[in-house]
């Protein structure tokens, strides 16, 4: 019973995983996960074509994007240089409402591409912190 028990392991192991139950890769298949089971996950690219109208559209959207990106981070250096406090991404992204009171031309893009810009200032943040607490070249964000 054991022996076919791990025949049918090899087996699935082999069918599905291309590999063998310690994560080694026995054939030509994609790679595995730190020894799991899982397969990495894929990504894949796609071209596209805009049109003029949808690539100005783009563009506005990014410029906005890196103007909050700037923004964001200078509001962070600001406070910490007055106040001595930081700013975390769930203060930063509660304001967003108000931005797009004040700029209306920011209701245009959607609320979660704006929160995952600033999502992407705080883990520049996070990641230059934990260099400077590890001893590395920090390499502060920048604009």
């Amino acid at each position: 019973m054991a022996q076919i028990q791990a025949e049918i392991a090899w087996f699935v192991d082999e069918s599905f995983f291309c590999g063998d139950n310690r994560g080694r890769i026995t054939g030509a298949a994609p790679a595995l996960r730190g020894g799991t089971k899982e397969p990495m996950k894929q990504g894949f690219r796609y071209r596209i074509f805009p049109t003029k109208h949808q690539e100005a559209t783009l563009r506005t959207q990014l410029s906005f994007c890196c103007e909050l990106y700037n923004a964001g981070l200078e509001e962070r250096r600001e406070a910490y240089r007055m106040g001595g406090k930081s700013i975390t991404f769930t203060a930063q992204s509660a304001q967003l409402p108000d931005v797009k009171e004040l700029r209306p031309e920011y209701r245009a893009i959607y609320s979660q591409v704006l929160q995952d810009v600033l999502r992407r200032l705080d883990k520049a943040f996070k990641a230059f912190f934990r260099r400077v607490k590890s001893g590395e070249v920090p390499g502060y964000p920048r604009f």
